[in-house]
């Protein structure tokens, strides 16, 4: 038996940081992949499609395209649908899940309350629940065990839903495998100790604990709401070829077995670390389908799993739309460049080849050189400069900065970087810069001069005098 397990695609939304051409043609990418993605589960013999919530943003998802979203959840197919809704598209009666669900077919919408789809071809069960209003307290768990009502569904030509007594549903779940779905903020390592002080409104919405996930009764909990996939916590490939902005399909694999107690990792791929498993129960996110902005930087993508006998095959595969890159580079690490004396790539470039995705050679003069690359793809790049550099250098990271943008004319630069200043003499010539070093000197002491508040003083300072004396 095969699954798909989506979230956050928030279709409807827009994207942040480029042009109104290129948020267009970002969308046009997405629903195709959309497109693309629905009929390669049918390539794959996918099973089960699950959706864990925010799937829509309902206040920007126009009516052509809910429509378009309906037309293809509505072409023939073998696969069934579960979905759930989250904090941003709720079951209101005005959601658009409430057409979606009266038109399409081989589809179930979980409710307000626990629901349990029992699948007897996969000795499976399914268990979810949405989001009834924009906030949801928790910790909410759906399992076998939590279920309010229950239904069987089989498969002849088409899928179809019979009511099943609760009592009937506990008498065969000791003989099946467990899934939940639902949208759920996970208050445990890494994601909470990573965004509890800077998110805390994240945690708002149904939070859950390692020690609920471990006493639920679920083998896999597909989860929503977390838009950084977990597996850039333990993926490596995740992390370098973000860096290298390369993207391999598939960058997360495992193999865990079913027991008694739950599911227990067999293997991992060499390069991977290990997901957590609580009490026998995987708590996955796969993160968001698209980043929309700076702070959704990286891969997106979705998990594909795969049940055979009491083995789960999991992997999870980067999707092939752009990405947002941000990347902060500090001054110094770009010295040693303005020197170059070739029209190769620096060494520290080859060796980052991150860099060389926008920055572009240098010339035998040692000033950059406009260039184009063929091969980078339709990214969203943020720069942002920071560090002490003397004048030379500044100077060249101006030059630097503008053949960025003729190259990359939607690449955001911000350049923080500060001009090295030699305090000492200075001071010995400026008495006005030693009156400020001094008053820093009283609150930093020995390391005064490094304290970017001296320098900011200093330049704000410099700029006044400069007015004052037009």
């Amino acid at each position: 038996m095969r699954f798909l397990h989506l979230a956050d695609l928030h279709l409807g939304s827009s994207f942040a940081n480029c042009s109104s051409a290129t948020k267009a043609a970002f969308q046009v990418k997405l629903w195709r992949y959309l497109d693309e993605l629905l009929q390669d589960c049918e390539k794959r013999q996918v099973d089960l499609l699950l959706l864990a919530g925010d799937v829509l943003e309902p206040t920007e998802l126009s009516e052509v395209n809910l429509q378009r979203l309906i037309a293809l959840l509505q072409r023939p197919r073998n696969f069934y649908i579960a979905a759930v809704a989250g904090n941003h598209d709720p079951l209101l009666l005005s959601s658009p899940w409430q057409k979606i669900k009266a038109r399409v077919s081989n589809f179930h919408l979980f409710g307000e309350e626990c629901e349990t789809l029992y699948f007897p071809a996969w000795q499976l069960t399914v268990s979810g629940v949405s989001f009834a209003d924009f906030y949801l307290q928790g910790p909410l768990i759906p399992d076998v065990n939590s279920a309010k009502i229950a239904y069987t569904v089989e498969k002849q030509d088409n899928f179809t839903e019979t009511p099943l007594p609760l009592a009937e549903l506990h008498k065969v779940k000791d003989a099946c495998r467990h899934i939940s779905l639902v949208h759920a903020s996970p208050c445990f390592s890494p994601a909470f100790s990573r965004l509890q002080a800077e998110a805390a409104d994240d945690y708002a919405y149904n939070q859950i604990s390692a020690e609920d996930v471990a006493q639920a009764e679920c083998d896999y909990l597909a989860l929503g709401h977390f838009h950084k996939p977990i597996i850039a916590d333990y993926s490596r490939k995740w992390q370098a070829n973000f860096m290298a902005d390369k993207a391999d399909a598939v960058m997360y694999q495992a193999e865990y077995k079913k027991t008694a107690n739950g599911l227990s990792l067999v293997q991992v791929a060499a390069a991977d670390a290990p997901l957590p498993v609580y009490g026998g129960t995987l708590a996955l996110w796969p993160g968001n389908f698209c980043g929309r902005n700076f702070g959704e930087s990286g891969f997106r993508g979705a998990f594909f799993g795969e049940f055979q006998g009491d083995r789960l095959n999991l992997q999870w595969e980067a999707a092939p739309l752009p990405c947002y890159y941000q990347l902060q580079v500090a001054i110094e690490q770009l010295q040693e460049l303005f020197g170059a004396s070739t029209d190769d790539l620096p060494p520290v470039w080859q060796a980052a080849p991150f860099y060389a995705r926008f920055l572009p050679p240098f010339t035998s003069s040692g000033t950059p050189a406009s260039y184009h690359r063929d091969n980078r793809r339709d990214n969203i790049y943020k720069i942002v400069f920071s560090g002490r550099a003397d004048a030379q250098v500044k100077e060249a990271l101006a030059e630097l900065i503008n053949e960025i943008k003729v190259d990359l004319p939607e690449c955001t630069i911000e350049d923080n970087s500060c001009l090295q200043q030699n305090w000492e003499n200075l001071c010995r010539h400026d008495s006005l810069a030693q009156r400020l070093y001094n008053l820093a000197s009283k609150k930093y002491g020995k390391t005064a001069s490094e304290q970017p508040a001296l320098q900011v003083a200093w330049q704000a300072l410099a700029e006044a005098k400069k007015k004052s004396n037009r």
